[in-house]
């Protein structure tokens, strides 16, 4: 009765994300090809036509590799670990716990993924959009087109047994994996390109074609414009902190952003008052440097009136890494569990624009996530596929 109650919570978790497999699993009957036996360390281990999955290895050790061997600057929301073999769900679960990575399942037996589904409650993870289960080959190429991310990003973690157990399906997976890899590669070289034509001849303040709000220039993507819409519907500060107000533009459109949604004001700074800047009631400027401890003493009195309970802070201003770096510890500490800190123009330095830059935002950003497990970076805000913001978008989660 216990088992039948846990593979029906799994079983409902699953047909949230993979309705197809969860019905194809409801159906198939417990399979006489697999059976729970005991790994050296006395934990369940499965076993399949008597070949323990876990091979000799105590249940759950590549989870602990990947845990504490992977580092930590790719157990990020941009990471994609693609896990071949589930066993019991120990790599599954561990790896859900301490990452913040995409993980994709691939169990090429469906026997041992009935059978594990029927053992283990995993119908926290099943349930998460962070979670995929493949089951059939022809299902890795989909899986990896919804993670439209650099090949770099991608790691793979395989319990060791599968190579004695299921060597015909790994060889396959390895091709598969090989195959969509080298798509991705082409298709980043096409996102790329893009990137650096719309950023010289549109984007860049320079080009004259930059997009306006109001009238006024704002020297930024409109891909990424659109995303500040949502992120601010969705989290609903109620102070944006932006470094960087050059003519004014971009803290007249958050501004009014505010006012579409009823709630918040903005906090601009610069060390240039340009002439003819826009006025809103709910936008603020201050002169002087954006790290001046004058100028952060000002902020955190705002942050310190009773009303303001979350912060969102945008970066825009020096984008050298060393002052970046100063932003990010200062304004990290002031943005609120839930709310965003965004580090513009992580594009230069050839990611993909400016290769002569030198080390910039993004940079700084691989800087701080070594050094603050505060944050994660949400890449699907990038999902647009263009963005002066790559890697830049990070959620405070802690």
């Amino acid at each position: 009765m216990q088992e039948e109650s846990v593979f029906k919570k799994n079983l409902a978790a699953l047909s949230q994300r993979s309705p197809l497999l969860a019905a194809q699993l409801g159906k198939l009957p417990v399979s006489a090809d697999t059976s729970v036996g005991l790994a050296p360390n006395q934990q369940a281990n499965m076993l399949y036509r008597n070949v323990a999955v876990h091979s000799d290895d105590p249940a759950g050790e590549s989870a602990n590799l990947l845990a504490t061997e992977v580092p930590a600057d790719v157990r990020t929301y941009r990471s994609v670990f693609f896990i071949i073999g589930m066993g019991l769900g120990y790599l599954l679960r561990r790896s859900f716990v301490t990452t913040a990575a995409r993980l994709v399942v691939y169990e090429p037996l469906i026997d041992v993924l009935r059978q594990t589904l029927e053992i283990v409650d995993l119908s926290e993870e099943l349930a998460s959009e962070r979670v995929s289960i493949v089951n059939d080959i022809y299902q890795v190429r989909s899986a990896f087109e919804e993670n439209l991310l650099d090949v770099n990003d991608f790691r793979a973690m395989v319990l060791p047994s599968y190579q004695s157990i299921a060597p015909r399906q790994l060889k396959a997976a390895v091709e598969a994996f090989r195959t969509v890899l080298g798509e991705k590669d082409k298709l980043q070289d096409i996102i790329d390109a893009f990137h650096t034509l719309a950023y010289n001849k549109v984007s860049h303040p320079s080009t004259g074609r930059a997009p306006q709000f109001m009238g006024i220039e704002v020297w930024k993507m409109p891909t990424d414009l659109w995303m500040y819409q949502e992120l601010i519907f969705e989290t609903k500060p109620d102070l944006i902190i932006e470094t960087g107000t050059a003519l004014g533009g971009s803290g007249l459109y958050l501004a009014s952003l505010c006012d579409m949604v009823n709630c918040g004001k903005v906090v601009s700074i610069d060390i240039v008052a340009h002439p003819n800047r826009p006025t809103h009631p709910r936008l603020t400027h201050l002169m002087g440097s954006s790290t001046a401890p004058h100028v952060v003493d000002q902020i955190k009195a705002m942050i310190a009136d009773p009303s303001c309970n979350k912060v969102m802070a945008i970066l825009d201003s020096d984008h050298a890494q060393k002052h970046v770096i100063e932003e990010l510890r200062i304004y990290g500490e002031l943005v609120t569990k839930g709310c965003y800190l965004i580090v513009e123009d992580s594009n230069v330095n050839g990611h993909p624009v400016k290769p002569e830059f030198g080390p910039g935002p993004k940079e700084a950003v691989d800087v701080y996530l070594l050094e603050n497990p505060n944050y994660m970076i949400n890449a699907y805000c990038e999902r647009f596929l263009l963005s002066q913001n790559p890697e830049g978008y990070l959620l405070r989660v802690n």
